[in-house]
């Protein structure tokens, strides 16, 4: 069985196209649609209602009536994560949708085969909501054309071409770091990646299975550069940390991330104390990039 789990909040326009593409899966395993609505205010409930009258036996929600998010809850894993009956978890917000109705019968077909690979996920389209453009994500030229492109925890950040709309993992491997990921602070699915990466390989698909829709409504559209900035640094922040800064990759977007905060006109005379501060540490903590410190932010040469 493979769960999938959606996550939605004030959708009310999307929810249906995104249901849609789950109902519409071609598949001879059987799946269940774990969805978890955070408060909407929308309507986005009511049209949940209705498909679940249709599919009682398909569709599981939680209707929260506060907002989990806003109180540092992680509804992925605390809410969906914990009641999915899956050997295999998917993933899918409510605004974003699928295309392919062989989408997850290809991806469990290649996990069955290969079990050294512990995720595969797929190319999408982008659309645009206020203009309606579709468009293409830049995959295609980071990976030359390849039609699969398979990484490890050394080199899955570059490039990054994962669409959390398509991610399929393996649950076993995230059910052993359960207690973990609910203590972590800013938990992405970047993160989820390298948990996953720490066990086995990862492939992507260069081919379309879903689309990325971007609207003014997105949680992560509402967020100014500075702060985008700000949340993705302390992200790899803990990763660093959490993988014991052993992986290039991971500490130079951490470390370079800082720079970038350093250099911001918003960052406050206090704030750049605290980013030479944690620099600092992390240089000391790995024993490694004090040539980086003094280049990036003494300007030393």
């Amino acid at each position: 069985m493979v769960s999938i789990c959606c996550l939605t909040y004030n959708h009310v326009n999307f929810i249906s196209q995104c249901l849609e593409g789950f109902i519409n899966q071609q598949t001879n395993f059987d799946y269940e649609i774990l969805i978890h609505d955070d408060a909407s205010t929308d309507g986005t409930q009511e049209v949940i209602k209705k498909y679940v009258e249709q599919y009682p036996d398909l569709i599981f929600p939680i209707y929260q009536k506060e907002n989990q998010w806003t109180l540092g809850k992680k509804p992925t894993w605390e809410f969906n994560f914990n009641r999915s009956k899956g050997k295999y978890i998917a993933l899918c917000e409510g605004d974003d949708y699928w295309t392919d109705a062989l989408k997850l019968q290809k991806q469990v077909n290649f996990l069955n085969e290969n079990l050294n690979f512990t995720f595969c996920s797929t190319n999408v389209n982008v659309l645009v909501q206020n203009t309606g453009e579709i468009t293409s994500t830049d995959a295609d030229e980071l990976i030359k054309n390849a039609n699969i492109y398979p990484t490890d925890l050394n080199s899955f950040l570059a490039p990054y071409i994962w669409y959390t709309s398509t991610i399929v993992f393996r649950k076993s491997i995230v059910e052993s770091h359960i207690k973990e990921i609910n203590i972590l602070k800013n938990f992405k699915d970047v993160f989820l990646l390298s948990i996953l990466l720490k066990h086995g390989k990862g492939v992507f698909f260069n081919e379309y299975t879903g689309v990325y829709r971007v609207h003014e409504e997105g949680v992560w559209s509402m967020i100014s550069d500075y702060h985008k900035i700000k949340n993705n640094n302390q992200t790899f922040k803990s990763m660093a940390y959490y993988h014991h800064g052993k992986i290039k990759l991971i500490n130079e977007s951490y470390l370079y991330g800082l720079i970038d905060l350093y250099n911001y006109n918003e960052t406050s005379r206090y704030n750049r104390f605290q980013i030479v501060v944690n620099f600092l540490v992390f240089c000391i903590y790995s024993r490694s990039y004090f040539k980086l410190f003094q280049r990036e932010i003494l300007k030393i040469n």
